[in-house]
């Protein structure tokens, strides 16, 4: 059989030829820098651990979706809730994790689709034992709620505009259960699990006494919320955003149908 044989410059052609095409494909495949901004005090969903570094089942949730994302580098960084929407809302920011869907409210954010179902109830000191219905029997009452959170309903709030319903805010859970604790509120409300999260650990750091806790037993059905990757509706600064947000959805449906999420949840939340 004859051998084929290349010339010099047929080489030097076929060489550039594989070059171009090499970085072709690795201009294509560039990795994009993304930050995403997590709550740093709504423990056990998302906080910041006594390492100083994100914790939370949100978390497990969002960095095992993220390593599945290879054409993105990620960095997650805590922030104050308030602070996290305002960075959304002035497209400074790309994403932030997990607010409830509010359009009205918060126009500037698009939503992922669903990842975890919070239950939101009203914690009331038992002096409150004879309101049952929210928010209809709240009338009167002082009700405390984290800073930058809309939970409540929209009846809920128009009690608040029209001051038949007094809030305070308080910039996260601790703060506000001592305050229901010490009777400078009537009810607080957040989800469920994150309170009674919260009341353990504020207990076990003698911050409130069993007494204390004792009376805070009153507890009213406010709503079901489900948490959100939220995203800055700003397409020329993120232009990548419609591409991410579609593979963060792909790789969430994986994790619901396997039953990994389920899992996830139940490791780090107890009912």
């Amino acid at each position: 059989m004859k051998a084929l044989l290349f010339n010099p410059l047929q080489q030097i052609i076929s060489g550039l030829l594989l070059y171009l095409f090499s970085f072709g494909s690795w201009a294509e495949h560039k990795v994009i820098p993304v930050e995403v901004l997590a709550d740093a005090n709504y423990p056990p969903y998302s906080y910041l651990n006594s390492r100083g570094k994100p914790a939370g089942v949100y978390y497990e949730v969002i960095k095992r979706i993220f390593a599945r994302m290879p054409d993105y580098s990620i960095h997650i960084r805590p922030v104050s809730w308030d602070g996290g929407l305002t960075s959304l809302k002035e497209g400074k920011a790309f994403a932030l994790y997990a607010p409830y869907y509010r359009p009205k409210a918060r126009p500037y954010i698009l939503v992922s689709e669903p990842i975890l179902e919070e239950k939101v109830i009203a914690l009331c000191h038992s002096s409150q034992h004879k309101r049952k219905l929210w928010p209809k029997d709240f009338i009167g009452t002082r009700v405390g709620i984290n800073q930058g959170f809309s939970v409540g309903g929209e009846r809920f709030w128009e009690l608040v505009n029209s001051r038949q319903i007094l809030l305070y805010t308080s910039k996260d859970n601790a703060h506000n259960l001592l305050k229901l604790a010490r009777k400078r509120i009537d009810c607080y409300i957040n989800d469920k699990i994150a309170i009674y999260h919260s009341l353990r650990q504020l207990l076990e750091e003698e911050l409130i006494t069993p007494q204390q806790a004792e009376q805070l037993k009153v507890e009213v059905i406010v709503s079901s919320e489900y948490g959100y990757l939220g995203y800055a509706r700003d397409d020329q600064r993120f232009p990548f955003r419609e591409k991410f947000s579609k593979k963060f959805n792909l790789e969430l449906k994986k994790m619901k149908d396997s039953g990994e999420l389920e899992w996830l949840v139940k490791r780090f939340i107890h009912h």
